[in-house]
Parts: structure tokens; sequence; C-alpha cells
């Protein structure tokens, strides 16, 4: 049986379509297209290299075009609902994992792990860091 956690995380469909990784508040933030589709960040550029001659982003569900900010997909707007989900998991996790006054947390970030990596859900891996 599964925590209640993951239950509402699936529900706010808090992963990305294109590579099944969880949004994050890092690489992978949220970005809503025109037609309202979410994607992360990392895909959104990936998708914007490859078109990096053309002035718009196809849909990669729908096909509609979203025209490219000047900053390219990272200018493209946050999804604020998928956006405050990640948060609210990364609080509910924070405060779920408190021991002894220090707090054992995921990070997006990209500093060395203090502890070895674990498994959080099916295909997806965390790290432990400590917040001191």
């Amino acid at each position: 049986d599964l925590p209640s956690s993951y239950a509402i995380r699936d529900s706010r469909k808090l992963d990305c379509i294109i590579c099944f990784c969880a949004f994050n508040l890092a690489e992978r933030l949220p970005r809503k297209l025109y037609c309202g589709h979410t994607f992360c960040q990392a895909c959104l550029r990936r998708l914007d290299t490859i078109l990096n001659e053309q002035m718009w982003i196809p849909c990669p569900q729908c096909r509609q075009n979203t025209p490219l900010p000047r900053g390219g997909a990272t200018a493209l707007d946050l999804d604020l609902a998928a956006f405050l989900g990640v948060k609210a998991d990364m609080d509910s996790q924070r405060s779920s994992t408190q021991q002894g006054g220090r707090e054992l947390v995921t990070s997006p970030t990209n500093e060395a792990p203090l502890l070895p990596p674990f498994n959080y859900a099916v295909g997806h891996i965390g790290y432990w860091y400590l917040d001191c």
C-alpha cells in the first residue's frame, strides 16, 4: 500500500510526459505552452535546441504552436499549479523526514549526495542531503 503522498502526487500529474521524470524546482521546472500542456523545462530546452531556427515550439502532445520567447524555452510561463504541487511535495517530504533536529531532504541541486541514493517511487531516484 503506497503512502497517501504518492496518490496526491500522481493526481496532480507532476511528471513530464516526454521524459517521465518528476518536475522539480531546478532543471525540470514545469513550463506551460499556450495550448495548456505542461512539460519539463529540460525537455522543452532540448526541443528548442532542435528547432533553434524556428520562432515557435510545436506542442509534443497536440502540435499547437507556441511562440518562442526571447529567452527561449526557459522564458516560457511556469505551470503555477504544477510548480506549487512540486513545492508542496518537497515541503511535505522535508517535514516528514525530520530526525533529531537535523533534517534529511531530497534536493534538486547538483550538490554531491551525503548518503547513497534511494528510490522514492518506481523509476525515480533521489538523494538524501543534510540541511544544516
